[in-house]
């Protein structure tokens, strides 16, 4: 049995002729093709036809709607074109049972691995003993990951992305952060407490919402939970349901908690439509995203969005396409080991990602997106 080392370095070389810019266009979002429903001669205009590519990655985005899983599917695919790789890319339309039909879709092609992006974590170890029974590796990438029962569960599953207590825990320390430095504008009904509206996905904010209130009330922040809503992470969702919110609790909102980007726009607009942001510090009210999107970018920078936090997808995506690269040369020997997995990812030390050598997992790590360094970002590779 060959050593994985040797061959793995290869791909760290390959991988570091990639360019990936860590600051340039400001934040603009990634043009994912728009592919929906399954593409099985890859994805037209960006790839080459299949006779040129001997190894297929199925990517599943549970919903092409979502900006952010727009980006890391867009670095996943323009890396794919790169690396001599066919791609079958699927919306799953936000939809659990059509996100599964399309990953089903997958293993009756027989493709070579699998990338599942956006699932929802109760469905994890059913397509983990999907993928584990048809014997092709998968890969979850995003904000949360199987847990270590489940990546034991099949010796090719795999986990790239952050952990979403990070991005909770940043939410909380600039929560202290602004009411320390604006007491007086941040208490608008000066009862002592910070009265939040919190706007997560269908089933919460993968329990960053609890880091988030947890942390804070340790920092010493009294924190008083005006209203939890589900936005589907959309603009329109969560524009409809913090409408409501406001038009109920105006006068006790202090800030707003948003689990995506997408929906913090939504929360945003539904502000600006009630009067607030006119410029006042009556009418300011801090609110926070994650994943940063150009959209929530542009509100960043034009002093409207305090903060998000970066999920990044350029580094998501590399993480992803290098298993997947590693997989096609070496991975049907046996399982790859966080050891070799760091030899790969040798040329991503820029986005400071770490490995869990005993569940093969690749950390990458939410960073704190303000006015100061938003025009850093890029979501190109």
């Amino acid at each position: 049995m060959k050593r994985l080392f040797s061959a793995l370095f290869a791909l760290m070389t390959v991988l570091s002729m990639i360019s990936c810019s860590a600051s340039g266009d400001g934040g603009q979002d990634m043009q994912a093709p728009e592919t929906g429903g399954i593409k099985t001669g890859g994805v037209s205009d960006l790839l080459s036809s299949s006779e040129t590519k001997d190894w297929v990655v199925g990517i599943m985005s549970v919903n092409f709607d979502d900006t952010h899983l727009a980006n890391v599917r867009g670095v996943m695919i323009k890396l794919c074109e790169l690396e001599g790789m066919e791609c079958i890319v699927t919306d799953g339309k936000n939809d659990l049972q059509t996100s599964l039909d399309h990953l089903e879709s997958f293993i009756s092609q027989k493709v070579d691995v699998a990338a599942v992006t956006g699932l929802s974590r109760e469905s994890f170890a059913d397509v983990i003993e999907m993928f584990g029974e048809a014997d092709i590796p998968v890969i979850f990438c995003g904000g949360v990951s199987p847990d270590d029962s489940e990546m034991k569960g099949y010796k090719h599953v795999y986990f790239a992305g952050s952990a979403v207590e990070e991005s909770g825990i940043i939410h909380a320390e600039q929560s202290v952060v602004y009411w320390n430095a604006n007491k007086e504008k941040a208490d608008k009904n000066q009862d002592g407490k910070f009265g939040y509206v919190m706007m997560t996905g269908p089933s919460g904010g993968y329990g960053a919402e609890m880091w988030t209130i947890d942390t804070a009330t340790r920092e010493g922040l009294d924190m008083l939970l005006v209203a939890q809503e589900n936005g589907e992470w959309n603009v329109q969702t969560a524009y409809e349901k913090m409408t409501a919110v406001i038009d109920d609790f105006q006068d006790e909102i202090e800030v707003v908690f948003c689990s995506n980007d997408d929906m913090a726009i939504g929360c945003i607009n539904a502000l600006k439509n009630a009067g607030f942001f006119d410029g006042t510090d009556e009418k300011y009210i801090p609110v926070f995203g994650v994943d940063v999107t150009g959209a929530g970018i542009e509100e960043i920078r034009n002093g409207i969005m305090l903060a998000s936090t970066l999920n990044d997808p350029v580094a998501v995506g590399y993480a992803v396409i290098a298993i997947a690269k590693s997989l096609r040369d070496f991975g049907s020997e046996k399982t790859i080991t966080g050891a070799q997995m760091n030899s790969a990812f040798a040329r991503m030390s820029e986005f400071g990602i770490d490995i869990d050598p005993d569940f093969n997992r690749v950390w990458t790590h939410y960073k704190l997106i303000t006015a100061a360094n938003c025009d850093d970002i890029s979501f190109e590779p």
